[in-house]
């Protein structure tokens, strides 16, 4: 039962950290402050109640550094699970904020693409127009010249 809730809680922190519910450092600091306050509660049952095959606790064996290695290996757990968490959204936030920026730079250049092709096209338009416009005028003179001589 204690490794599924250790697992539970180490889960849990990670998909804290992973959605940024608060900050990191929050985080972890919550979750070791939660180790230490169950291994507080442990180890004052275990000095009241006692616990078969274990010694009973003496007063100043109660701050023993043996008994708090627990609340170590847990806050150590915790802040990795909070660490991967963050790290793993990190990533997908990097990964997202590329893709948008790539998304943008791609809309861009089919704009330019898009203007570039209008200019080409105005130009070849501008281009028959003005010659087709010359040689009217060529005609219309030529026709003034002819009737001239014909007269």
């Amino acid at each position: 039962m204690a490794y599924a809730t250790v697992a539970g809680l180490l889960m849990g922190c990670y998909t804290l950290g992973r959605h940024r519910v608060r900050h990191p450092a929050a985080l972890a600091t919550a979750g070791s402050l939660t180790a230490l306050t169950v291994n507080l509660v442990h180890i004052d049952r275990w000095a009241r109640d006692g616990s078969p095959g274990l010694p009973v606790l003496q007063g100043t064996d109660r701050f023993s550094l043996g008994l708090y290695a627990q609340t170590l290996v847990l806050t150590v757990a915790i802040m990795g699970a909070v660490s991967a968490g963050d790290a793993v959204r990190a990533r997908e936030e990097t990964r997202r904020a590329r893709a948008a920026a790539q998304s943008r730079l791609l809309a861009t250049e089919r704009r330019q693409a898009a203007q570039a092709e209008r200019a080409s096209i105005a130009r070849e338009l501008h281009d028959m127009i003005a010659h087709s416009v010359s040689m009217i005028a060529v005609r219309a003179e030529s026709a003034t010249y002819r009737s001239h001589l014909r007269s």
